[in-house]
């Protein structure tokens, strides 16, 4: 997007160096380079299409709730129910059965969703032993300095992903699920140990949104299930 897309969606550079993003509606800081800075750093971005996405489904949920509240209004009688003719009825107990007892069966609850950190630490554990043990010159290896080395305290939360994260991320594990993803998965502190404490550290400390990281490692994770 150029200078000119922007112009015809009305992008105002408000009080404070901020201005609304075209494309997700998120206000954003955009530093001494202006309405460029957007440009270059957000603007279709994996952050602008996460809060883009979010926002649309907000949009949907609310219009689900304003349509189904005017349907209950609709069936809520204007016809009364027929009064009951029988007196002094007694509660009806949940019939309980065991297992063959016959009957319709509960519906199971479905599993909570895994969290990306969950996923991450029971793969960093089970690695099988036929997985090399991660040396010094490893890929993930660069990650096992201490991650307050990769953060930088002047960006905020928001921005760390596109401006810090997501390139570093991309130099180890590339663009996707082209190159040789299998070998990175190795064993040890300077392995799959390395990433999960970098991963740990954004997630809990800087409070970066998990769902960028669970995108960008799913690929690798993925693999590590099948090893």
């Amino acid at each position: 997007m150029v200078l000119t897309d922007l112009a015809a969606f009305k992008v105002v550079l408000e009080a404070g160096g901020r201005a609304k993003c075209p494309e997700c509606g998120d206000m954003r800081k955009c530093g001494t380079a202006g309405l460029q800075n957007m440009i270059k750093n957000h603007v279709g971005s994996d952050k602008c299409k996460l809060i883009k996405e979010k926002r649309e489904k907000e949009e949907k949920g609310k219009k689900w709730k304003k349509e189904d509240g005017s349907i209950l209004t609709f069936m809520k009688a204007k016809v009364p129910l027929n009064p009951s003719t029988v007196k002094d009825s007694l509660p009806v107990k949940a019939l309980q059965l065991g297992p063959g007892g016959g009957g319709n069966s509960s519906t199971p609850a479905e599993p909570a969703p895994v969290s990306v950190v969950e996923r991450l630490r029971f793969l960093t554990a089970k690695l099988p032993d036929h997985i090399p043990e991660a040396a010094e010159d490893d890929s993930l290896a660069i990650l096992s300095r201490d991650p307050m080395e990769y953060d930088d305290l002047s960006v905020d939360r928001d921005d760390l992903w596109e401006e810090v994260l997501n390139p570093l991320l991309k130099r180890i594990l590339g663009w996707g699920e082209e190159g040789d993803t299998e070998n990175l998965i190795r064993r040890g502190e300077k392995g799959m140990g390395a990433l999960l404490r970098f991963v740990e550290y954004f997630i809990f400390t800087r409070g970066v949104d998990a769902a960028l990281f669970e995108g960008k490692l799913s690929y690798m994770m993925n693999l590590a299930e099948k090893l």
